[in-house]
């Protein structure tokens, strides 16, 4: 994201005082993390992006496996911690989020998303510090928000960046 972000504000026209970051799922949740560290992104969307690694691998289990969440998914954090030298817990976007204020931050989820939690979307929300929007639609699936709703979807989140990034 940081290669990205050096190469972007190195564009012909682009102002690097008026970056924001968008990401729809995982990239949602990295990009909460990126946007945490590098006050330079003045604003963030989060599409579907999951709170907590606890919450997303037990409904992913459910999800990708058809299998109910206990027992695979602490088997499965349990070896991804065994594998991957890091503790589980610290993957948690809620604390990363509080940390953007008081920069903007739009999250957005589906209810009808199987991937991450619909919860995901209010507890990141609800993590997070002001100024914050949250949009959240009953019928619309894991990052199905351009796609189910391009016209409403150009008008909040365009509108958010162009309201937020001066």
């Amino acid at each position: 994201m940081a290669a990205w972000a050096a190469y972007a504000t190195r564009q012909p026209g682009v102002d690097p005082s008026k970056v924001g970051m968008f990401g729809v799922s995982m990239g949602g949740s990295l990009a909460i993390q990126y946007t945490a560290d590098h006050p330079e992104v003045k604003a963030l969307v989060a599409d579907s992006a999951f709170s907590s690694l606890v919450d997303t691998v037990d409904t992913s289990v459910r999800f990708f496996t058809g299998l109910p969440p206990f027992p695979f998914a602490p088997m499965i954090r349990f070896w991804a911690e065994r594998e991957g030298g890091f503790a589980s817990a610290a993957v948690d976007a809620k604390r990363w989020i509080g940390r953007i204020s008081p920069r903007p931050v739009l999250v957005m989820q589906g209810g009808a998303d199987v991937v991450v939690s619909p919860a995901s979307g209010q507890r990141l929300f609800e993590a997070a510090g002001q100024p914050k929007e949250f949009w959240f639609e009953p019928a619309v699936g894991h990052g199905k928000f351009l796609k189910t709703m391009p016209d409403e979807f150009e008008r909040r989140v365009v509108g958010f960046f162009d309201r937020e990034i001066h």
